[in-house]
């Protein structure tokens, strides 16, 4: 219990900003279609006929929420962290059943509770649905494997309609059963409802996401090889600390940055987050190696961890590689997996002890460090606080 009250309180003090974020232009249009005059009305919320995307739960439900509080600012966030919260309440125990290892389930849900690419779902109402989404996953997920089948698939059906990301549960677990469970996949049966209920669910979101998919931003493209690999290498990139503007600098990573460069480095908090997540890089890498002297038998099992994460990381960033636009909030479920992983590094070097177990209590600290700044740097890039 004492693990869980320093974390949150570790949360609320790094994210205590996003009390203050009120509404913005989008807000607006959640609010106007979440007045339900009737019963009618409110059944309404989760028809598929639309010509904007469907996610009950997390616009129109939410919002007629707020409304009943009068819009209170503080109601509505304090809404939002507690299901944060529940999240990663969930994601500690899939973890620990999973890994078998506590230690590892504390480092994993530490590293993302409190990483950077959290403002932008914690702080505006409209990205709730990323928060919801999380919360409904880890906890089918969970109750998968405790073989509550009937629960996890309440809380599937809750994530699939904040979301329609929800879909892609089904090929991650079938990954896990593949890696994990490899013998025991022809026993689950079961496992057709979750793919019926996906499947359903497929079609209400290609109604309404055919209206949204006219913007030229989210048309996917198939066949654009570079912009899939450009994709993929900037979430990654932004998965593991890179600031969400480099793009704006950077044209090619093989490229020296452009002048506008030397604006963004004016910045203090720029500064010091880039000193600091080069430190922790550093580190972690130097001790990495350390280990892989001192373990050689450790190469195996961090190879597996790795691949595992990484398929799992883009498995969940799905379609939004084959269109144009990119943004960070869609790091939400995807950024699981590198916390994960970098978890499980931190746990070998503790295990290894001596000079590795150092390093890894050094690099926690940085990271707090990192995540800090980092917190403050994205507050400022994300434009948030300007279009409150």
């Amino acid at each position: 219990m004492s693990f869980f009250i320093v974390l949150f309180s570790t949360v609320l003090l790094f994210f205590h900003q996003a009390f203050k974020i009120k509404f913005f232009q989008d807000d607006y249009f959640f609010i106007s279609i979440s007045q339900p005059k009737n019963i009618t009305d409110f059944l309404h919320f989760f028809s598929p006929i639309r010509t904007y995307s469907f996610k009950p739960l997390s616009s129109e439900l939410f919002y007629f929420f707020l409304k009943l509080f009068n819009y209170n600012f503080f109601i509505g966030h304090l809404t939002v962290f507690i299901t944060y919260f529940f999240g990663l309440y969930f994601l500690y125990q899939c973890v620990r059943i999973v890994s078998k290892n506590n230690l590892f389930a504390k480092l994993s849900v530490f590293l993302y509770a409190i990483n950077l690419t959290h403002v932008f779902q914690l702080y505006w109402f409209a990205t709730f649905q990323e928060i919801l989404l999380f919360t409904a996953l880890t906890a089918s997920f969970y109750f998968y494997l405790k073989k509550k089948i009937p629960v996890s698939l309440v809380f599937f059906l809750i994530a699939l309609l904040s979301k329609e990301t929800a879909i892609l549960f089904i090929p991650f677990l079938l990954l896990y059963d593949f890696v994990f469970n490899k013998k025991e996949i022809t026993k689950k049966s079961y496992f057709l409802i979750y793919f019926l209920t996906a499947f359903y669910f497929y079609f209400i979101y290609r109604l309404s996401l055919t209206y949204v998919t006219e913007n030229a931003n989210y048309s996917i493209n198939l066949t654009n090889l570079r912009m899939i690999i450009n994709n993929a290498m900037w979430y990654l990139l932004w998965a593991v600390g890179m600031p969400n503007f480099v793009p704006n600098f950077m044209q090619s990573i093989f490229k020296p940055p452009l002048p506008i460069f030397q604006e963004y480095w004016k910045q203090t908090d720029f500064q010091i987050y880039s000193f600091l997540l080069l430190i922790s890089w550093l580190i972690l890498l130097v001790s990495f190696l350390i280990l892989l002297v001192k373990k050689k038998n450790v190469i195996k099992s961090v190879f597996n961890w790795g691949l595992f994460c990484l398929i799992s990381f883009y498995l969940y960033l799905g379609p939004i590689l084959f269109f144009p636009h990119k943004w960070i909030v869609r790091l939400m479920l995807p950024q699981i997996f590198i916390s994960v992983f970098f978890a499980y590094i931190l746990w070998q070097l503790i295990n290894a002890k001596g000079i590795t177990k150092n390093l890894a209590i050094v690099y926690l600290v940085i990271y707090v460090l990192v995540s800090y700044f980092g917190v403050r740097l994205h507050q400022s890039s994300s434009l948030y606080f300007l279009e409150n």
